[in-house]
């Protein structure tokens, strides 16, 4: 009994210890938010990096994955990679969003210059 007590208090332990992480995590996540911070790309990829390690710490202990095969790890990276790509092309087309003089990002299509109204091209010549 006082094996099985042993480990328990080991794991209770090791719980404990994790979630002290995740509190110091969303401590750190509202501290950096506190912070002015020039760039908005580095300012997100602070917050990615914080919330990712936060989410490893809840899918390895919580979730139990340290226990995993290696297929589990496999299709986190795939997905892992994935998510990169995806955020890494919205930020790398942000500039498309915003009306500019210049072409920003990628993909930029520069707006279309709208015809007068009908009768507005009358008004004008008569004065």
């Amino acid at each position: 009994m006082s094996a099985e007590h042993g480990d328990t208090s080991k794991l209770v332990k090791k719980y404990m210890m994790v979630f002290a992480a995740l509190i110091g995590g969303t401590i750190l996540t509202v501290a950096v938010a506190w912070v002015h911070i020039e760039s908005f790309a580095i300012a997100v990829l602070i917050g990615l990096f914080i919330a990712t390690v936060k989410g490893a710490l809840v899918a390895l202990y919580f979730m139990h994955l340290s226990a995993e095969r290696r297929l589990i790890y496999n299709v986190l990276i795939l997905a892992s990679i994935f998510i990169v790509v995806m955020v890494g092309l919205i930020m790398w087309t942000e500039g498309d969003q915003q009306v500019v003089k210049e072409r920003n990002g990628a993909f930029s299509v520069l707006p279309e210059k709208k015809p007068a109204a009908h009768g507005a091209e009358h008004s004008e010549k008569k004065h």
